[in-house]
């Protein structure tokens, strides 16, 4: 059966803020460190940094992670790397959307994702899986992006979140047995 919705995109950058301080200062690309947000709370945290989540005091961090490195984060910085990220996938689709932040959540606005509107990019690129390549082809390299292709945004954040970085996965059109193994997490709600 052929689906007859339209295929969305999501481009996915996990731990934007990390990405980021790694391009600027690449001393920090073999160290352990925690972005400190606004209200001494973490912002984000290098993937060496065990133990410590989004939101967290930086004291408890801090206590769970004694060799981390504690860096102030620098918003507009980050603002400027996604923004430039929209930029270059708006040079592969014309309908390029900015997720929301949703304070609290890590669900289809977490900061790093990008939706992008696959109508007519298949015949330009020679198929959903080329058009979802050259998506990926868009974002440098370094940061990692993740692709999930399906029939709305929320399936295609899931797909984006369970891929490789550097990778794109594609919903099937059962998108209701695919969500059914993805974590409760995921969903677009605060605590």
């Amino acid at each position: 059966m052929v689906s007859n919705h339209v295929k969305i995109a999501c481009v996915l950058v996990t731990h934007l803020a990390v990405k980021a301080e790694r391009r600027r200062y690449p001393v920090l690309r073999s160290k352990a460190f925690i972005v400190v947000g606004v209200g001494q709370v973490v912002m984000d945290s290098s993937p060496e940094v065990e133990g410590v989540t989004a939101g967290m005091p930086v004291r408890e961090a801090s206590a769970r992670c004694r060799d981390a490195i504690a860096v102030q984060a620098d918003e507009p910085y980050y603002r400027r790397v996604f923004d430039s990220l929209a930029v270059a996938l708006s040079r592969r689709s014309p309908s390029v959307e900015q997720a929301s932040n949703m304070p609290g959540t890590q669900g289809q606005g977490a900061p790093g994702t990008l939706y992008v509107g696959l109508s007519g990019l298949g015949r330009l690129y020679g198929g959903d899986a080329a058009a979802a390549a050259a998506l990926l082809h868009a974002i440098p390299y370094d940061l990692g992006a993740r692709v999930g292709v399906a029939d709305g945004k929320f399936p295609a954040y899931v797909a984006a979140t369970m891929t490789e970085p550097g990778r794109a996965s594609r919903v099937t059109d059962d998108t209701a047995s695919f969500l059914q193994g993805a974590s409760v997490d995921l969903l677009p709600v605060t605590w």
